[in-house]
């Protein structure tokens, strides 16, 4: 099945996650696929803690911290397993995290926030809804 990844958003443009995420899980059903929520963890992370060190310099890549994030989101959703019972202690040891295990295990409860709450995605396309428009005039 495919997997898509429903990304974050540049720092300061949260606003614009939830068409973002809804786009991903639209091409998502069309195709049988999986959604892999990392934006939507990313938002709960700094939600939880605003300071949270996920974005790079650029304010728009990943901090190492934000790649864990990401990687902890797409294993729950792929594995169905919940990434908050990981030993954050090991996770801590990966080269140029720079995280302890309280940072750890907040990255934990967020992906889990995100991934562990969504249903499940159906495995079969559901074709999308061609009657409304986009405020671009697209389909939907």
């Amino acid at each position: 099945r495919a997997a898509l990844f429903a990304p974050w958003t540049r720092r300061g443009a949260q606003q614009s996650l939830g068409a973002a995420t809804a786009s991903a899980e639209a091409a998502a059903r069309a195709v049988g696929g999986v959604l892999l929520p990392v934006g939507a963890a990313w938002a709960a992370a700094l939600e939880a803690d605003p300071t949270a060190p996920l974005y790079a310099g650029d304010a728009y890549h990943p901090a190492p911290a934000g790649t864990m994030l990401a990687a902890l989101t797409i294993y729950q959703r792929l594995f169905g397993e919940d990434v908050r019972n990981l030993p954050a202690h090991l996770l801590t040891r990966v080269p140029g995290l720079g995280l302890s295990a309280g940072e750890v295990e907040a990255l934990a409860a967020a992906a889990h926030a995100a991934a562990g709450g969504r249903p499940p995605d159906p495995a079969t396309p559901v074709p999308a809804d061609t009657t409304r428009s986009s405020p671009g005039s697209g389909p939907c």
